[in-house]
């Protein structure tokens, strides 16, 4: 995955595992927070194509029973991920740390 948005040339690194992919997110969804569509940084490039972003990668590792890794959030890893009946996705099954992931 590629994100303009944040930086141009951002890239997110997707790895397949057998519990379903695993997507490090970087600074396009660095923390649980950013999960939601909206929350984007201050000095974000392009939030609004950002926006687009994480609505294309969310929707596609929700599909595919994905999971994000977070390089900022002090107290989450590593979370799956749901859409609420609005719409709106949040971080579910947080792990506070990954120690040899085997799924």
């Amino acid at each position: 995955h590629y994100s303009q948005g944040h930086t141009p040339g951002l890239m997110l690194t997707e790895v397949e595992m057998p519990g379903g992919p695993v997507v490090f997110c970087g600074d396009l969804i660095p923390g649980t927070p950013w999960v939601h569509l909206p929350i984007t940084m201050g000095y974000d490039r392009y939030p609004e194509l950002l926006i687009d972003e994480k609505e294309q990668i969310l929707g596609d590792l929700l599909r595919r029973g994905g999971r994000l890794f977070y390089t900022h959030d002090t107290h989450v890893a590593m979370s799956g991920l749901a859409q609420d009946g609005n719409g709106r996705y949040q971080a579910t099954d947080p792990l506070a740390e990954v120690i040899g992931l085997q799924d």
